[in-house]
């Protein structure tokens, strides 16, 4: 039911009704509501009951579910109060003599989230948020919208000892709806390695002191955590403090801590004392967050279990609740067993696609490198969720999206990318997932740290006090949809609209959902090495065409062309692919002309975007918009140089394997247009960008530079066409028409096989299930069609195949019964061979009603 138009007006007055006293998140939420309504002229009264209102007053009544005064208002106007923790709503109240609204939760949260919604459709619609008030009821999906943000250097304690920073920022997150802030310390830097005596003096080990720590400081860092803390309860956001290093593991981190106990055993020791007296200073910390392989400075290859089970008893026996995350990497089952007999609520945080942003699926294949060395927990739980979903399991797995490894840098929103991927947590049912704040590691580790100095360097494109301000629709995004998937894009828009007028806002969150697509993609074909602080997507040409022009070290021998995909289940590598098309081999993946296809697509629809968001009337063309162009503009670039330097790639390997001329010379102008591509990508970053950017974690090299200085690899890449000895006159090997034309088709789209594909939801193990494969039309004779599955056990390798057998009105296979087990559900996906280069795959990638490149079969006991 919605409230009868009313014309209002300024002067203008609504009257609120809170039925108990607001403290805490309620008292938050009804803040920043009382905020906005007084920006956009509205005046406010308290009141205690709506008889004294007349026009042109709108009376509001706040409150929880389980209160009488806001069960008796709803029942009278049929809304069915939901129960479900965090749970909203909002409600206009026709049958009442005056105009009421209701609003309200089943929890503190709840009432936060309903008084945050108005208050944000006032700040961006004014008097008209309230004429025709939308009604919304909604229940959280997934319980776990965490942030984590990291703690590097001495420069961080600017935003650390910021009052003004924690009120933006922890706002920032309780509008979204993010109900989790991990604070991270010790990645990879000599910086709070440990954290204990950067807060608190430890009992019992009074010789380990922090140098340069200054009289006070300590007190000051302990009091500000506190109060970190207590800000967040107050938006309904749970506090995690996040220990990443116990002691420096890489020697060109330094050491800023003295006199810690160089035995290992009693190095335990020492951190067990310092974490328990952490949480017993710090009662605000709701749950540590531990990173427990060798890179956390103890162990080797081999995890310590005893260290991390002393660590774990600190936590246990500090004197009150607290939860524990222990990272996936290195984690042993017998950890995961002792924390889970403690008695601790205990989450298991994994890489949800290595260490940078892929695309919003589940890994479908490990890496090569993983799978070669199983044995070893650093590399078989290294990423994603490897064997860690088998049943029984007392453990909650948190998908931790690695986007700082990734997409850092620019400007980033897509909200289908969002709600694909909140889809595929129900992988391992997860409860909910993390993702790093935009810009993490600015200023890199220590070591590094000197004198501030800003991310952009234009004036006319610096347009918030806090440089992470411009990246709110990230936030926006994975807090709202991962709160209910099924919110509506105006919720998005509506933002767009407020800061950049009605039509170009709008053209602009569409050039921005293509543009944020280019870096998922390149990551999944692309990975020329894997550890973020080497290979950083937005920072690098991807390697060179030839190993001795590798601009980055950590690269060596992988060249452009040699690079392994990250998803090498579902892609193609380069030269690989060159390979099996010589041999008439081509497996069913999607091939390297596949990608530069998609990619040139999402170059196009972002720059066409942009030119319509530039040409609209309403454009509000201040600093903002400058920026977002910038890095939007800069994107588009980035795709195009990888789609002209995969048909690069592509031609060499072919040219190195027959020695027809053709080849080289259809590398070298791709090359050249690639190179162009990256001229103006560079010449963009020149003049936004500070040079050099750093954003190293440990001594790794791969996040330090800037783009004009990558482009004499390039150069050097083409003297090596120029140079190579002239090939045969042997005719060159054909390439598919379509992959080296542009294209007008939808990114994607072409990659998917048209059809339905039928698998039951659910099935009961010890019983063959069976997948039937329904194309809309009679296909040719000549295609081959496959059955592809796995169990959710990443350890078991590469998805089996069956041949999908015609039958009268489609194609089918069943899973063979004894590989169906309670342990794991099942993936499953179709192939389908278009011609001799190329497959197509049922659902694909991005699929209109599919929203993972396979179907999740629930198994269970017979």
């Amino acid at each position: 039911m919605i409230l009868a138009p009313t014309p209002l007006r300024c002067p203008f007055m609504i009257t609120i009704e809170t039925c108990t006293e607001p403290t805490g998140p309620e008292a938050h939420g009804l803040g920043r509501l009382r905020s906005a309504l007084a920006a956009a002229g509205i005046k406010v009264a308290d009141v205690h009951e709506a008889t004294a209102i007349e026009a042109p007053h709108v009376h509001l009544m706040v409150g929880r579910t389980s209160h009488p005064a806001i069960q008796a208002a709803a029942a009278g106007s049929g809304l069915r109060l939901p129960s479900e923790p965090e749970a909203t709503f909002f409600q206009p109240l026709p049958e009442r003599a005056a105009a009421t609204l209701l609003a309200g939760g089943a929890d503190a949260a709840g009432v936060m989230y309903a008084l945050l919604e108005l208050a944000d459709r006032i700040r961006c619609r004014g008097l008209a948020a309230l004429s025709k008030p939308d009604p919304f009821l909604e229940k959280a999906s997934l319980r776990i919208r965490g942030v984590d943000r990291f703690l590097s250097g001495h420069l961080d304690e600017d935003w650390f000892h910021s009052e003004d920073f924690w009120a933006y920022f922890l706002d920032r997150l309780a509008a979204a709806r993010l109900n989790r802030f991990v604070l991270v310390t010790g990645f990879d830097t000599a910086w709070m390695s440990p954290p204990y005596p950067f807060f608190l003096d430890i009992p019992g080990f009074e010789a380990v002191t922090v140098e340069g720590l200054a009289p006070g400081r300590k007190a000051a860092n302990l009091a500000r955590l506190r109060r970190i803390g207590r800000d967040c309860a107050d938006r309904a956001i749970t506090f995690f403090f996040g220990i990443w290093q116990q002691t420096p593991w890489q020697q060109g981190q330094s050491q800023l801590v003295a006199g810690l106990p160089p035995d290992e055993d009693a190095l335990a020791e020492f951190c067990a004392a310092g974490l328990r007296e952490l949480l017993v200073q710090c009662p605000e910390i709701a749950g540590i967050h531990l990173r427990v392989n060798h890179e956390a400075g103890v162990g080797t290859q081999t995890t310590p279990e005893g260290f991390w089970n002393t660590l774990t008893d600190a936590v246990a026996d500090c004197g009150r609740p607290a939860k524990l995350d222990l990272r996936a990497k290195g984690l042993s089952d017998g950890m995961i067993r002792h924390a889970l007999d403690r008695g601790l609520d205990l989450g298991v945080p994994t890489k949800y696609w290595c260490e940078q942003t892929g695309l919003p699926h589940h890994l479908t294949q490990m890496r090569s490198e993983e799978l070669a060395r199983l044995e070893n927990l650093n590399h078989a739980r290294r990423y994603s969720y490897a064997d860690l979903l088998r049943r029984p399991r007392r453990h909650q797995i948190i998908y931790r999206l690695w986007n700082l490894g990734g997409t850092n840098l620019f400007w980033w929103g897509n909200s289908e990318y969002v709600r694909r991927f909140c889809a595929s947590l129900a992988v391992g049912e997860a409860p909910g997932f993390e993702f790093s704040c935009p810009l993490s590691l600015k200023g890199g580790h220590e070591v590094h740290h000197r004198e501030p100095w800003p991310v952009r360097i234009d004036p006319a494109e610096v347009s918030h006090t806090c440089e992470d301000e411009r990246y709110w629709i990230q936030y926006l995004l994975f807090g709202r949809i991962g709160y209910d998937p099924a919110v509506a894009d105006s919720v998005f828009l509506r933002d767009f609209e407020q800061r950049f007028g009605p039509e170009a806002g709008g053209q602009l969150s569409g050039a921005g959902a293509a543009a944020s697509l280019v870096l998922p993609l390149v990551t999944a074909a692309h990975m020329p090495v894997h550890p973020m602080a080497c290979y950083w997507p937005e920072l690098s040409t991807g390697g060179a065409l030839f190993a001795t022009n590798q601009a980055n070290p950590h690269f060596r021998e992988v060249t452009y062309g040699a690079a392994e995909p990250s998803d090498s289940g579902l892609f193609y590598g380069i030269d690989a692919y060159a390979t099996d098309l010589l041999e008439n081999a081509v497996a069913d993946k999607f091939t390297p002309l596949q990608v530069a296809r998609w990619l040139r697509s999402l170059a196009a629809d972002t720059r066409s975007a942009l030119e319509a968001a530039a040409r609209a009337s309403d454009r509000r063309p201040g600093p903002e918009w400058k920026a977002a162009r910038t890095d939007l503009s800069m994107l588009a670039d980035l795709a195009d140089y990888h789609a002209e330097k995969i048909h690069a790639a592509v031609h060499l390997a072919l040219f190195g394997t027959g020695s027809a001329e053709s080849h080289r010379r259809a590398a070298l102008v791709h090359l050249k247009r690639a190179r162009s591509h990256w001229q103006a990508l560079a010449e963009r970053g020149t003049h936004a960008f500070r040079d050099p950017l750093e954003f190293r974690a440990g001594t790794a090299v791969g996040r330090t530079g800037h783009w004009r200085h990558l482009t004499t690899e390039i150069d050097r890449d083409l003297d090596c066409l120029t140079t190579l000895k002239p090939g045969s006159q042997a005719a060159a090997h054909s390439l598919p028409e379509a992959a080296t034309a542009g294209s007008t088709t939808p990114a994607f789209q072409d990659g998917r096989l048209p059809g339905e594909l039928e698998v039951a939801e659910r099935a009961v193990a010890g019983r063959s299930i069976r997948v039937v494969y329904r194309p809309p039309i009679s296909p040719d004779p000549a295609m081959v069609f496959r059955l592809r599955y796995r169990r959710t056990n990443q350890l078991e390798g590469a998805f089996l195949s069956l041949p999908l057998l015609r039958e009268a009105d489609g194609f089918a296979a069943s899973i063979p019964a004894h590989y169906v087990t309670p342990e794991f559900d099942q993936l499953v996906y179709v192939t389908g061979r278009c011609d001799r280069w190329e497959t197509r795959m049922l659902p694909g990638l991005f699929h209109p009603e599919a929203p993972l490149p396979y179907r999740l079969i629930r198994i269970t006991e017979a």
